[in-house]
């Protein structure tokens, strides 16, 4: 079995105070401190950490009285911390998504180079986690200044987790199951790794529709789309509705007829399968997702102002990153709905007040600034810890992330700068986990469709979304079907379906004996969609019907179809040909009673 792990450190702040000072210090260092920060992961995922860290004085005059740390984790317990002395008490303060913990020193550890060596010690439920059969682990960077001399980081992990699928950065040394990353190795960045490449998630979606009116509505749903990342199996969907299309930004789109003053309950069970490599997703037209909008308007001169020397999506990341901060107070105040989202610009003036619209809002506005394409994706992404990993959009718990055009790699890559800031600097850039779940992309429209779990009924109350881990699923194969539409004196139309849960590539191929132009046409249709194939047909002049078989092609598999040609001669031909043929009939039959009354001569004998 494979697992992912994402190595997930807390951010480190680590901060000397009350220093007792004998006289004037130097601009000199006043400390080289060493840290060597142990993880050691359980099976089960709980991780015991442990810093042992050596203070050296680099001044005789000044000594350290004590010493404070602060972890980007919440889950943390069992806190131990011991000098050359003994067992010290530590004090523990919790903010949103911090611990503190600050401690007095009992020895005094004085004069020059003179080494105070102490532990800090605990157990922590925020560092690895398993999703299915994915384990996750993150260590997020460990913050420096002036006073660190050198920084190392151990990792040891289960024998069971196998190897990693992916892990940043590369360790300067690997012993069996423990990975060492030195100063030279960290640069002062987030260590992630992953386990595993597949994960499966079981969904069961629920949309509410209404129509308040007094005639018959036709609107549409958005169901799960495919993406670079995620492979969606319809199940069922229930009532079934009479199309499913893909928009240009790859939404699928069910559609359906409310009759007068009635409401509409649909549900649907799906499979999702998340792969951690992207899969290659062609781009026609860059210009659709470079350009300003509403909510990403970078004509704005802050926002033109802010992207300059943002001219790759890692330095607009980084910024948005470093820029906002999130504001829990938003959510806990229920204003974050998405209703009258404020965008890009309010964003940039307002940095403390940011969600995960924000976030994306404002990369997107940069990136599209300097013509790199970008666009937004809302869905669920799975939070084991909603202080670390926060979801923002109040209708059922929804997420919303950026993501950009990558023209070397030739798809989208998604991003998370929101849980990067709320994490304390986890890498969301260079992998994006196996939790988010894509339900509506926003390329063309910030805000259309809307993705599932925002179709309440009035009050809105309901629970819509309910995801769960599942094991492996085989996918069916994409089966199609073709049948006679129409067609007229140019061309024949076909009605090419997809008769499975599964989107699916069909190349038709036609071709006939006489009548029909062969020709060859590329589709991909969303699960149980349709779409029009044209067929050209050869001029000809008919006067009456004519049958002729059609042959089809579909992924290498023939059917045949019979087509009939009409009569398709002017329709004034037809009628002075028809005329002219009464016309004649009506002579011969005058010239032929004529004969028959002709008196013949008398008979001799």
């Amino acid at each position: 079995m494979r697992f992912l792990i994402k190595f997930f450190a807390a951010s480190f702040l680590f901060i000397i105070s009350h220093l007792l000072f004998a006289s004037p210090v130097s601009a000199l260092a006043t400390f080289a401190t060493d840290y060597t920060v142990t993880y050691g992961i359980g099976e089960q995922g709980s991780t015991h950490v442990t810093f042992d860290i050596a203070q050296k004085n680099n001044l005789s005059t000044v000594y350290a009285t004590s010493f404070s740390l602060s972890l980007s984790q919440t889950n943390i317990k069992n806190i131990r911390v011991s000098d050359a002395s003994g067992e010290l008490t530590p004090t523990v303060d919790r903010t949103d998504n911090l611990t503190n913990i600050s401690f007095d020193f009992l020895a005094k550890i004085v004069g020059r180079d003179k080494v105070n060596r102490f532990t800090i010690q605990y157990d922590s439920a925020d560092i690895a986690g398993k999703q299915g059969s994915i384990w996750e682990i993150n260590i997020p960077r460990l913050e420096t200044n002036e006073n660190t001399n050198s920084q190392q980081i151990v990792l040891k992990v289960p024998g069971s987790f196998g190897q990693p699928a992916y892990i940043d950065p590369k360790p300067g040394r690997i012993e069996g199951n423990n990975y060492y990353f030195p100063s030279a190795v960290l640069a002062n960045k987030s260590i992630s790794a992953v386990f595993g490449t597949t994960q499966y998630f079981k969904l069961q979606l629920i949309y509410n529709l209404t129509n308040p009116l007094a005639k018959d509505l036709s609107t549409q749903i958005a169901l799960p789309p495919d993406t670079a990342y995620q492979t969606v199996y319809l199940k069922k969907i229930n009532p079934p509705p009479t199309d499913i299309a893909t928009d240009p930004d790859g939404n699928w789109l069910a559609s359906y007829t409310l009759n007068p003053n009635t409401d509409l309950q649909i549900t649907t069970d799906i499979i999702i399968k998340l792969d951690f490599n992207p899969k290659k997703t062609p781009l026609l037209d860059f210009n659709l997702y470079t350009r300003a909008t509403k909510l990403w308007d970078y004509t704005d001169p802050d926002i033109a102002a802010a992207a300059t020397n943002l001219t790759t999506p890692k330095a607009i990341y980084d910024y948005v990153v470093n820029y906002l901060q999130y504001s829990y107070a938003r959510i806990n105040n229920g204003n974050d709905s998405g209703v009258n989202r404020p965008g890009a610009v309010w964003a940039l003036a307002n940095p403390s007040q940011a969600i995960c619209t924000e976030f994306t809002d404002l990369f997107i506005a940069l990136a599209r600034k300097n013509g790199i394409p970008a666009r937004e994706n809302q869905g669920y992404a799975m939070s084991t810890n909603d202080k670390l990993k926060p979801l923002s959009l109040a209708k059922d718990v929804l997420h919303a992330w950026p993501e950009y055009y990558d023209k070397v790699k030739q798809t989208w890559i998604q991003i998370d700068p929101t849980w990067a800031n709320t994490t304390g600097g986890i890498d969301y850039f260079n992998k994006l986990d196996l939790n988010h779940l894509v339900f509506a992309i926003h390329g063309l429209d910030a805000t259309q469709p809307l993705p599932a779990g925002a179709y309440k009924t009035l009050g809105g109350g309901s629970k819509d979304v309910f995801v769960s881990i599942a094991p492996p699923e085989a996918f069916p194969k994409a089966q199609f079907r073709v049948k006679y539409a129409d067609q007229n004196r140019e061309r024949l139309f076909l009605t090419l379906e997809n008769l499975s849960g599964v989107s699916g590539d069909a190349t038709v191929s036609t071709s006939g004996k006489n009548s029909v132009e062969s020709s060859t046409s590329a589709n991909r249709l969303p699960p149980f969609g349709n779409t029009t194939v044209e067929v050209r047909l050869k001029p000809m002049f008919l006067v009456y019907p004519k049958t002729e078989q059609l042959i089809i092609d579909i992924n290498g598999e023939t059917i045949n179809l019979t087509i009939t040609r009409q009569p398709n001669l002017p329709a004034a031909v037809l009628w002075a040909a028809a005329l002219s043929l009464a016309l004649g009939l009506a002579l011969l039959a005058r010239g032929l009673y004529l004969r028959r009354r002709r008196r013949l001569p008398p008979v001799h004998w």
